[in-house]
């Protein structure tokens, strides 16, 4: 069912839902995006070559971050810069170790 959702919604430029999702936003889906005119828009076609080069979030690059796991609470309650970029290290050399196999 998600599939035939992404497909026939999504995907598919010619669905109600693209009609009236491009009246408010910006395509993000290139056959989309040249489907409903905006790439004709002047200065679009900047966007359109970047939608080539999309962002992957990092969990799809590094699978092993989906089990890391955060005990150390610190950055939540800093209140000074100082105690922030030390949470921050902390928890950089915390994730290190978990994707590095080291205890």
């Amino acid at each position: 069912m998600a599939w035939k959702f992404i497909k026939d919604v999504i995907l598919n430029g010619d669905s109600p839902f693209q009609k009236e999702w491009i009246k408010e936003d910006l395509l993000t889906v290139k056959s989309a995006f040249q489907k409903s005119g905006q790439h004709q828009v002047p200065g679009m076609d900047v966007l359109a070559g970047e939608l080539e080069h999309g962002i992957k979030p990092i969990v799809f690059r590094n699978a092993a971050l989906n089990s890391v796991k955060i005990a150390d609470n610190r950055l939540f309650t800093a209140t000074t810069e100082t105690e922030v970029m030390a949470s921050l290290t902390d928890l950089a050399a915390e994730i290190d170790k978990q994707l590095l196999g080291k205890k």
